[in-house]
């Protein structure tokens, strides 16, 4: 391993190191790896910086969670996502499809999901709830599904809307 070394009185040298893998938990503390869970409850009194602010799995209470952790504003630094904006990855969308096309199987009812035409429902409704105006869940792997509008047809691209699993479970009651 190489490693700049930087003294008090900020002189900087190079100096190459050879640390056993079985004791680099002894020397180093790789802090800069905690995600938003691992920090919760905790007062951070220096500067931090949020990675993947705009990805999908930084929900509004994750994003509340971790920028509270610092104790002055001007410590937090917003570093945006350089992931992909799609929100789901292929294997949760094929997942998705897969438990659709089960239920309507089961039940002797037609079903034309694809991958493709699910992701192009996402887009066209911005990954948004139908019940927009009423819901404030963030659509996400964990609460994301399709509703029928017409229950007694499957699971076919134009019987479907984006819903959060509390609006979709709702209207059953």
């Amino acid at each position: 391993m190489h490693f700049e070394i930087t003294n008090i009185f900020g002189a900087t040298k190079l100096k190459d190191v050879r640390v056993p893998v079985r004791d680099f938990d002894d020397y180093f503390d790789l802090g800069y790896c905690m995600n938003v869970h691992r920090v919760q409850g905790s007062t951070i009194n220096e500067p931090i910086s949020i990675y993947e602010w705009n990805s999908n799995n930084m929900n509004r209470n994750a994003k509340y969670t971790a920028i509270t952790r610092a104790t002055k504003y001007e410590f937090v630094n917003i570093m945006p996502s350089t992931a992909p904006s799609f929100p789901y990855h292929k294997q949760f969308l094929c997942r998705k499809i897969k438990g659709y096309t089960a239920q309507d199987e089961v039940k002797s009812r037609d079903t034309d999901l694809t991958v493709d035409n699910v992701k192009k429902l996402i887009t066209d409704n911005s990954n948004t709830c139908f019940n927009f105006h009423e819901c404030n869940n963030d659509l996400h792997e964990e609460n994301f599904t399709l509703d029928r509008l017409d229950n007694a047809h499957g699971h076919l691209i134009k019987n479907v809307r984006l819903s959060c699993l509390h609006c979709n479970v709702r209207k059953l009651i």
